[in-house]
């Protein structure tokens, strides 16, 4: 899903020389995954390995709150990243992504 996402605004980057679209690919990325995250889906059994599983009834309770806070914390990311790139300059968007979001 996010390869079609980057490939598609990453595409039109390029095609209308506008770099309004690649600020707008981590909104529409933390909407999408926010979105399936808050749907209280057990996303931690997609990890590979036996460490995180959801075994018994509790395990699922609890890991249906992390999935919902989770979807909470994606989508708050998608309303900071929109304020950030229609306020700021552009190298000050790419310092907030380079070192705000993901350090």
């Amino acid at each position: 899903m996010t390869a079609v996402v980057v490939l598609v605004f990453g595409g039109l980057t390029l095609y209308f020389q506008n770099e309004t679209f690649i600020k707008m690919k981590p909104t529409v990325i933390y909407i999408l995954f926010g979105a399936v995250a808050d749907r209280r889906i057990c996303l931690q059994q997609a990890v590979p390995g036996d460490r995180v599983r959801c075994r018994l009834p509790s395990d699922r309770g609890r890991l249906a709150q992390v999935d919902a806070a989770l979807g909470a914390l994606l989508l708050a990311l998608a309303v900071v990243n929109e304020i950030v790139w229609r306020t700021q300059s552009t190298d000050t968007w790419v310092n907030f992504k380079s070192f705000g979001v993901y350090r």
